[in-house]
């Protein structure tokens, strides 16, 4: 059992310990616990000066994880279509980044598409039949303005 003053040194300790902790780290509270305020205001701070860095972690890990791209290898494919959509030859809107194309039925990513153009493929079921369909239609509705 430890004696009255080997209880006060090791009381002293803990505290000059916590003293320490806080003059370390302004956002804690005398009580030892953060401050919920200061802590969301740091963490809204942090986000502001690294949301770019933030958001091609996030997107590298999301196409690595959906379509199996290794990281860099959709900057690579990009650069190779120099920057423009696969089908359209068009520049991303700069509130989007070009989407990879996959096919559903192997997962085989085919290249990137502006978000128009994916859903254009999309929506004809990446069927070539339907997209034929749809060139003829069109054709022959030109044929008929002539």
């Amino acid at each position: 059992m430890p004696t009255k003053a080997e209880y006060q040194r090791k009381r002293e300790l803990i505290l000059a310990q916590k003293r320490e902790a806080y003059r370390k780290d302004p956002m804690r509270t005398r009580y030892g616990h953060r401050d919920p305020a200061t802590v969301e205001k740091y963490k809204r701070d942090w986000y502001r000066q690294n949301k770019e860095r933030i958001l091609a972690q996030k997107t590298s890990r999301d196409h690595g994880r959906r379509y199996g791209l290794k990281p860099g290898e959709y900057d690579a494919r990009l650069a190779a279509q120099n920057g423009v959509c696969a089908i359209c030859a068009k520049p991303s809107p700069i509130k989007y980044r070009l989407a990879v194309d996959h096919c559903h039925a192997t997962g085989f990513t085919r290249g990137i598409l502006c978000v128009r153009c994916n859903a254009g493929l999309g929506a004809f079921d990446d069927s070539v039949y339907l997209l034929l369909k749809a060139v003829a239609y069109l054709a022959a509705s030109l044929e008929k303005l002539a």
